[in-house]
């Protein structure tokens, strides 16, 4: 019962300083120092959410964003896929201004990186040439960028680009179009 009351009252508090909601689908790149000396630029898609609450400018989310990038490497001659995509989950501060907003924060990353060489040996040496992690690999790393946005009845449409710093392995830079929507007071109210 107190688990209830605890959680009623945070909810209620969270209505009160104006809560939202959002999705964005966009472009992603994901770049590394191994990868640039190389000249490898694995591209992509990036969708996710947020859940986000706060007053006038200032702004606090919980961010899911899935990064997904997929590009060509030579190894023996040959081209190989080679697939670097994350998943990250964090929180940021957010600054809103009229027109555009700033925000950065931390996030916790699951790295799922491979290549596609089918030969054992010849993986391996791909994997430390291009310094891949492989899969299930946690890291933490931060987030950060802005964008622009606009007010469409009750609901904002914006424009943003995010940098996702993976730490010291590398970054995924984002570009993506979204919505967010305010979250009723009413859906809080549990009297």
């Amino acid at each position: 019962m107190k688990i209830f009351l605890i959680l009623s009252i945070l909810f209620s508090t969270v209505a009160s300083a104006g809560s939202y909601f959002g999705l964005n689908y966009g472009y992603t790149g994901y770049t590394s120092d191994a990868l640039e000396e190389y000249k490898v630029g694995p591209k992509g898609a990036t969708y996710g959410g947020f859940f986000g609450f706060g007053k006038d400018a200032l702004g606090l989310e919980f961010i899911y964003q899935s990064l997904s990038a997929k590009g060509q490497i030579k190894h023996d001659g040959e081209k190989h896929a080679i697939n670097e995509n994350a998943t990250a989950m964090g929180g940021a501060v957010r600054l809103s201004f009229s027109s555009f907003y700033i925000r950065g924060g931390l996030a916790s990353y699951q790295l799922n990186q491979s290549v596609d060489v089918s030969n054992a040996a010849s993986r391996a040496t791909a994997e430390d040439v291009y310094d891949i992690r492989k899969k299930g690999v946690r890291q933490n790393g931060s987030l950060y960028g802005g964008g622009v946005h606009t007010k469409w009845g009750s609901t904002t449409l914006f424009l943003d680009f995010t940098r996702y710093q993976v730490g010291n392995v590398g970054r995924y830079d984002a570009v993506a179009v979204g919505v967010s929507f305010p979250i009723s007071e009413k859906l809080f109210n549990l009297k």
